[in-house]
């Protein structure tokens, strides 16, 4: 009965998708990839663990989901209600870094700026309201990258949305993963002054309208 319990306890659903998650999801990727390096090498390979792992915690999770009718997302969480996002980068082991002289892996990465502009962008437009939007960078290589984050940085004012999106840099020599958060602050800064502008003249009109209601009964 108290290992049901705990089984019961341990399988509590988180209400979305967190930072947290994604740092724990992250950890978990590259403990299997090193467990398993023959196996689990690219982004595609990672999936089924990514929906297991999430599944467990995670209530509404939908992998390759269409948002707003456009590309898909690689994973989103919960329903059409603010909602959380996901896309997932790896960089594969270089040649020679696999224990198995079998297996051939080419030498590049898929975690620079440049190469995910379209997951940025998408990330920083899609589904309105949004919980969460998070890139996660699972590097399997043997040597960390160092400037990820500038890199990141470098492209935050030309994102054409004002979503802030967590970039999160997962490699095993890191302690904790690495988070980077990347917005177009200008142009956010924009919105939420005409937001500011809209709301001040939508009261000034209602005040308007009270008012002549009012001498309209005088």
């Amino acid at each position: 009965m108290a290992a049901m319990k705990a089984a019961k306890k341990s399988k509590q659903s988180y209400a979305t998708l967190t930072l947290a998650n994604v740092k724990a999801l992250a950890a978990s990727l590259i403990d299997v990839a090193d467990r398993y390096p023959a196996t689990f090498r690219t982004e595609v390979d990672f999936y089924p663990l990514v929906v297991a792992f999430l599944s467990w915690k995670l209530r509404g999770l939908r992998a390759e989901a269409p948002v707003d009718g456009k590309q898909a997302i690689d994973f989103k969480v919960g329903g059409t209600t603010n909602p959380a996002y996901l896309e997932l980068a790896v960089a594969p082991r270089a040649l020679g870094d696999l224990e198995s002289g079998k297996t051939k892996l080419p030498n590049k990465t898929q975690l620079y700026a440049t190469a995910n502009e379209t997951e940025m962008n998408k990330l920083s437009t899609r589904g309105g309201a949004a919980k969460g939007r998070f890139l996660l960078l699972v590097d399997l290589r043997k040597k960390p990258h160092e400037d990820l984050e500038e890199k990141y940085e470098e492209i935050a004012p030309d994102l054409p949305g004002v979503n802030l999106v967590n970039v999160i840099y997962a490699h095993r020599s890191l302690e904790e993963s690495e988070v980077y958060k990347i917005q177009n602050e200008k142009l956010a800064a924009q919105v939420k002054k005409d937001k500011a502008k809209k709301a001040a003249a939508k009261k000034k009109a209602a005040a308007k309208k009270a008012a002549a209601k009012t001498s309209g009964k005088k």
